[in-house]
């Protein structure tokens, strides 16, 4: 198939694709879309060491996080921590090999892996760092700050190897709600990755961005802020129909097949409604909703006929059969 990543483009920007694209995790050679991770988190011999320095006490899987164990106990240590350096050696080498194997002709996006809040709360320790958001901000923001910092130093340097997109993931929902106020994510977090965003955009990318949880009250925010590419890990929970009858043609989804629910819990004909739902609701014509195909889904408890089922139910939705 030609002209993948013009085809993503056009999705991503309601410009008259050819087709709908599909992002597969390990088919690679028929995915629209590639991730290259571009931040360092598996180092070490065990791979449970991260550049930011934090050690996984349990690993990621690729759809579940791991604990990590904190670092930043004290003012005097975010004085004393030095942060990743943007260019250190080795950082794009896996671009270059997947670049070598696959073509120019995919659309790329630098995957920071973990971005922004989510690093910052790794940092300190997530229910420590919530609670610093009421109790002290200005320490909560001065963490959050040297991340931001970090990734918008990174980003020029991103753009010169040539990617597509930078792909941020931070998780704002729990599974009844948002993890914070929506008033406390616009006066805090918005203006961040409002401004973060512009710098990707001014170098000619999208952004790509991955939450997972109950986040229907902060989708708005996420396109205000300059999101292109919306990932809701958990598309059913947010409500497939709500969401595009709000939000579809302002912004490009990314979805996969809802896996805490219908992907490992789901019959054939759930996995084919849900993936029908998604083309019939979120997007406009062809463009603006690319298919997420997850196939490590036996990770998280479905079988490996319900895996087969989503592979099939986005092809056949999506057009690829």
């Amino acid at each position: 198939m030609s002209d993948r990543k013009d085809t993503v483009k056009r999705a991503v920007h309601f410009n008259n694709p050819a087709y709908m694209p599909l992002s597969y995790t390990l088919e690679y050679q028929k995915s629209d879309m590639i991730f290259v991770p571009v931040e360092k988190q598996f180092e070490g011999a065990e791979g449970n060491d991260s550049e930011w320095g934090f050690r996984w006490e349990r690993l990621m899987t690729q759809y579940a996080m791991g604990n990590a164990l904190p670092i930043i106990h004290s003012k005097e240590d975010l004085l004393r921590y030095a942060p990743p350096i943007p260019g250190a050696p080795g950082r794009f080498g896996p671009f270059a090999e997947k670049k070598a194997q696959f073509g120019e002709d995919r659309y790329y996006v630098a995957d920071l892996v973990l971005s922004g809040f989510t690093i910052a709360s790794l940092l300190r320790g997530i229910d420590d760092y919530l609670v610093e958001l009421y109790t002290d901000r200005e320490f909560s923001e001065s963490i959050l700050d040297m991340v931001f910092g970090f990734e918008t130093a990174l980003i020029p340097l991103i753009a010169a190897q040539g990617f597509d997109a930078v792909g941020f993931a931070d998780d704002w929902g729990m599974q009844n709600s948002t993890l914070i106020s929506p008033a406390l994510f616009h006066e805090t977090f918005l203006p961040r990755y409002k401004k973060l965003f512009a710098v990707i955009h001014g170098f000619g990318m999208d952004v790509y961005f991955h939450t997972c949880g109950m986040v229907y009250d902060f989708i708005g925010m996420f396109i205000e802020m300059g999101v292109d590419i919306l990932n809701l890990g958990q598309p059913s929970l947010n409500g497939i129909r709500r969401v595009g009858e709000a939000y579809a043609g302002k912004v490009c989804f990314a979805l996969p097949v809802s896996y805490q629910t219908t992907g490992v819990r789901g019959t054939r004909e759930e996995i084919f409604a849900e993936v029908k739902e998604m083309a019939d609701f979120c997007a406009q014509g062809k463009a603006g909703l690319i298919g997420l195909v997850l196939q490590r889904m036996t990770m998280l408890g479905a079988t490996e006929r319900q895996s087969a089922d989503i592979t099939d139910a986005f092809e056949t939705v999506f057009g690829r059969r």
